[in-house]
Protein backbone atom coordinates (compact mmCIF):
# COMPACT_ATOMS: atom_id res chain seq x y z
CA UNK A 1 0.00 0.00 0.00
CA UNK A 2 2.78 2.72 0.93
CA UNK A 3 4.64 1.91 -2.42
CA UNK A 4 1.18 2.26 -4.33
CA UNK A 5 1.05 5.75 -2.28
CA UNK A 6 4.47 6.50 -2.96
CA UNK A 7 4.31 6.00 -6.74
CA UNK A 8 1.06 7.76 -7.49
CA UNK A 9 2.23 10.99 -5.33
CA UNK A 10 5.73 10.75 -6.84
CA UNK A 11 4.67 11.07 -10.09
CA UNK A 12 2.20 13.55 -10.02
CA UNK A 13 5.05 15.71 -7.82
CA UNK A 14 8.06 14.77 -8.77
CA UNK A 15 9.78 18.31 -8.13
CA UNK A 16 13.57 18.41 -7.39
CA UNK A 17 14.45 18.85 -3.46
CA UNK A 18 16.48 22.00 -3.29
CA UNK A 19 19.91 22.12 -1.76
CA UNK A 20 18.90 24.59 0.95
CA UNK A 21 15.29 22.53 1.81
CA UNK A 22 13.78 22.90 5.26
CA UNK A 23 14.97 19.90 7.06
CA UNK A 24 12.01 18.28 9.51
CA UNK A 25 12.23 14.95 11.33
CA UNK A 26 9.21 12.71 11.10
CA UNK A 27 8.01 10.37 14.18
CA UNK A 28 5.50 8.58 15.55
CA UNK A 29 4.35 9.16 18.80
CA UNK A 30 6.46 6.49 21.63
CA UNK A 31 4.71 2.67 21.50
CA UNK A 32 3.37 3.01 18.11
CA UNK A 33 3.60 0.30 15.73
CA UNK A 34 2.79 1.25 12.37
CA UNK A 35 4.66 4.42 10.09
CA UNK A 36 1.67 4.60 7.19
CA UNK A 37 0.88 7.61 8.54
CA UNK A 38 4.41 9.17 8.81
CA UNK A 39 5.31 7.72 5.56
CA UNK A 40 2.28 9.60 3.79
CA UNK A 41 3.76 12.62 5.09
CA UNK A 42 7.32 12.00 4.19
CA UNK A 43 6.19 11.75 0.92
CA UNK A 44 3.62 14.63 0.71
CA UNK A 45 6.55 17.16 2.20
CA UNK A 46 9.04 15.71 -0.12
CA UNK A 47 6.74 16.52 -2.76
CA UNK A 48 6.88 19.96 -1.47
CA UNK A 49 10.27 20.25 -1.54
CA UNK A 50 11.22 19.44 2.15
CA UNK A 51 13.90 17.43 3.09
CA UNK A 52 12.71 14.36 5.63
CA UNK A 53 14.14 12.10 8.25
CA UNK A 54 12.16 9.55 9.56
CA UNK A 55 12.92 8.01 12.57
CA UNK A 56 11.44 4.47 13.07
CA UNK A 57 10.72 2.57 15.63
CA UNK A 58 10.78 3.71 19.04
CA UNK A 59 14.03 6.29 19.05
CA UNK A 60 15.85 6.80 22.14
CA UNK A 61 15.09 10.23 23.14
CA UNK A 62 19.00 10.68 23.88
CA UNK A 63 19.93 9.60 19.93
CA UNK A 64 16.97 12.10 18.67
CA UNK A 65 18.09 14.98 21.09
CA UNK A 66 22.04 14.24 19.63
CA UNK A 67 20.32 14.21 15.78
CA UNK A 68 18.89 17.25 16.65
CA UNK A 69 22.12 18.91 17.32
CA UNK A 70 23.83 17.58 14.75
CA UNK A 71 21.34 18.08 11.80
CA UNK A 72 19.19 21.05 13.38
CA UNK A 73 15.91 20.24 11.59
CA UNK A 74 13.12 23.15 11.64
CA UNK A 75 10.45 20.83 12.45
CA UNK A 76 9.96 17.62 14.69
CA UNK A 77 6.75 16.28 13.15
CA UNK A 78 5.42 13.35 15.80
CA UNK A 79 2.23 11.49 14.28
CA UNK A 80 0.06 9.90 17.77
CA UNK A 81 -1.97 6.98 17.67
CA UNK A 82 -3.80 7.13 20.69
CA UNK A 83 -4.35 9.26 23.78
CA UNK A 84 -2.48 7.30 25.86
CA UNK A 85 0.88 8.40 24.13
CA UNK A 86 0.29 11.84 25.78
CA UNK A 87 2.83 11.69 28.74
CA UNK A 88 5.36 10.04 26.74
CA UNK A 89 5.04 12.58 23.90
CA UNK A 90 4.63 15.75 26.81
CA UNK A 91 7.84 14.48 27.96
CA UNK A 92 9.52 14.55 24.68
CA UNK A 93 8.35 17.97 24.01
CA UNK A 94 9.89 19.55 27.11
CA UNK A 95 13.07 17.51 26.14
CA UNK A 96 13.38 18.74 22.99
CA UNK A 97 12.00 22.64 24.67
CA UNK A 98 15.18 22.74 26.90
CA UNK A 99 17.84 22.58 24.24
CA UNK A 100 18.98 25.50 23.44
CA UNK A 101 17.01 27.79 20.86
CA UNK A 102 19.40 28.21 17.85
CA UNK A 103 19.15 24.22 17.48
CA UNK A 104 15.78 23.52 18.84
CA UNK A 105 12.99 22.29 15.95
CA UNK A 106 9.27 23.26 16.29
CA UNK A 107 7.39 20.39 17.52
CA UNK A 108 4.06 19.83 15.73
CA UNK A 109 1.82 16.99 16.62
CA UNK A 110 -1.06 15.80 15.19
CA UNK A 111 -2.76 12.17 14.49
CA UNK A 112 -5.83 10.62 15.15
CA UNK A 113 -6.63 11.83 19.36
CA UNK A 114 -5.51 15.60 17.84
CA UNK A 115 -8.15 15.11 14.62
CA UNK A 116 -11.01 13.61 16.86
CA UNK A 117 -10.50 16.56 19.31
CA UNK A 118 -9.48 14.10 22.16
CA UNK A 119 -6.30 15.93 23.07
CA UNK A 120 -6.84 19.89 23.34
CA UNK A 121 -3.10 20.87 24.01
CA UNK A 122 0.26 19.37 24.91
CA UNK A 123 2.86 21.78 26.24
CA UNK A 124 5.58 22.98 24.16
CA UNK A 125 3.88 21.54 20.61
CA UNK A 126 1.59 22.92 18.27
CA UNK A 127 -1.34 20.61 17.24
CA UNK A 128 -2.15 20.02 14.20
CA UNK A 129 -5.61 18.08 13.07
CA UNK A 130 -5.17 18.70 9.26
CA UNK A 131 -2.24 17.85 7.21
CA UNK A 132 -3.51 20.83 4.50
CA UNK A 133 -3.03 22.97 7.31
CA UNK A 134 1.12 22.38 7.42
CA UNK A 135 3.11 25.24 6.53
CA UNK A 136 6.71 24.15 6.33
CA UNK A 137 8.70 27.06 4.93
Amino acid sequence: MVQLVQARISTATATPIPTRATLSFLMNAPGNRHDLAVRILSIWLKGRGTKVRIFEDDVHQDRLMRNIAAERPKYLLISMAVTEQYDRVAELAKTVQALPQDIRPKTIVGGYPVKAGLISSIPETELLSNISELEIA
